[in-house]
């Protein structure tokens, strides 16, 4: 039994933008993989739970990055799970560069989902899963609720195939691009993202129409949230800090 897991990753051409380093969406990325590792590893992975029909949804992300690695550089992303209740686990992460120092924190709270209900599993139900809580928290702060956003309309978009994860919904990591995308060049060059929270709310579907609204409530401070036709999808928020 593992319940701290480390995985040094070095960071390829594709995870990195047009200044050459790592973009939000590729670290979290990383972060969803450590965690499944972690998770495999210990007999508690996606394959393990696929066997009785049921698969781990992520529902929030709260990150804060102190700066941004650059291509070839090696992280160390540590994880480990903090607390386990009925419905939902809270994991959080450490992130390191080579020279051993903190360059971003993250938590992040998860359900187990029922493939066929798509509702929530009690992981009580998972044997020896209670062993694997740590107690132990992290920087990144807590998981806040997220207000209505009722900001302008920055952008509409058709889910496609290629948003279209194993659990058959958008994939998580599909809505941090989209929503980094609600920025042009000049802002990444002036000024980086140090804080991500996102609430994942409602399921979002291949051929569904979304908009994404977006309000800034304070300076480099913005809020979004993307409805469907029918319902809120998730919220979010992007707060930045000058170069």
């Amino acid at each position: 039994m593992e319940k701290e897991f480390s995985y040094i990753f070095k960071i390829a051409p594709s995870n990195v933008d047009f200044q050459g380093k790592l973009t939000l969406a590729s670290l979290i990325e990383l972060l969803m993989e450590a965690a499944g590792r972690h998770a495999d590893g210990n007999g508690f992975g996606m394959r393990q739970l696929n066997e009785f029909n049921a698969s781990w949804v992520v529902l929030r992300i709260a990150l804060e990055i102190n700066y941004y690695p650059e291509q070839y550089d090696e992280i160390k992303i540590s994880t480990w799970i903090e607390k386990i209740q009925p419905i939902k686990t809270i994991r959080n992460f450490c992130i390191e560069n080579a020279q051993g120092e903190i360059i971003a924190s993250a938590t992040s709270e998860w359900i187990m989902m029922d493939l066929t209900q798509r509702k929530p599993k009690d992981l009580l139900s998972l044997e020896g899963f209670e062993e694997f809580a740590t107690g132990k928290e992290i920087s990144a702060g807590k998981l806040e609720k997220l207000p209505p956003v009722k900001g302008e309309l920055v952008d509409k978009i058709t889910v496609k195939y290629g948003d279209i994860d194993i659990n058959e919904h958008v994939n998580s990591i599909r809505y941090v691009q989209w929503l980094c995308n609600c920025f042009n060049l000049s802002d990444y060059r002036e000024k980086q993202i140090e804080r991500f929270e996102i609430h994942y709310i409602s399921e979002l579907h291949e051929n569904e129409n979304i908009k994404i609204f977006r309000e800034e409530k304070k300076k480099n401070d913005f809020y979004f949230e993307i409805d469907s036709d029918k319902k809120t999808i998730c919220r979010a928020r992007i707060s930045f800090s000058e170069k």
